[in-house]
């Protein structure tokens, strides 16, 4: 894996147990960086990413290769743009340079940092699950039960606490059957044990 570090930004692989931080020349100005082949064997690259908000840069020449069985972590500081980074990758929002590379093999499970439960709408967890997925009950039992949740399937989803709603959202994303795996502070509310 390789990545540009910016703003404190850090990521750390733990399948090869380092991190690798260069710069890059301001290439040909297409946005693509030249220099640096994708790995065509990875789920995810990512190229060249900047990205900025009301003129502050939030994410500058970021690279970067997950490869199956690996375990990418992100630290920093609040701010630094770890989520801004997810966010490129899933395509929810755009770089305003480089580019991120999604082989049509990669399936993405997704949790979310934030996810706000209108309490208006009645819903269960099991329906949640199920929501624009082709999944059995078994299938929405098995992953509640694999994320310590399975007593909340017939609760309403906006009566969770924070810690069972991160085990619900986890649950979601692993019913996708992903081989990219991609969590934003999935820790997020859930207990020391959970």
């Amino acid at each position: 894996m390789a990545a540009e570090t910016t703003h404190g930004l850090e990521a750390s692989d733990t399948h090869h147990g380092h991190a690798h931080d260069h710069a890059h020349g301001d290439g040909c100005g297409c946005g693509h960086d030249h220099g640096t082949a994708v790995d065509a064997t990875a789920l995810v690259s990512a190229r060249g990413l900047e990205f900025a908000r009301h003129g502050r840069t939030i994410l500058s020449g970021v690279d970067l290769d997950v490869r199956r069985n690996e375990i990418v972590t992100l630290i920093g500081p609040n701010g630094a743009g770890k989520t801004t980074l997810v966010k490129l990758i899933l395509g929810i929002e755009q770089p305003d340079r480089g580019y991120v590379t999604l082989p049509m093999t990669t399936r993405i499970g997704y949790v979310p940092q934030r996810f706000d439960v209108q309490r208006a709408i009645p819903m269960t967890v099991a329906r949640f699950l199920a929501l624009g997925l082709s999944v059995s009950d078994d299938a929405i039992r098995g992953a509640l039960k694999d994320v310590g949740a399975e007593r909340t399937s017939d609760q309403q989803l906006s009566q969770l606490s924070g810690g069972e709603t991160q085990r619900v959202l986890i649950a979601r994303a692993l019913l996708r059957n992903p081989n990219l795996l991609v969590l934003d502070e999935p820790a997020r509310g859930v207990d020391f044990v959970g």
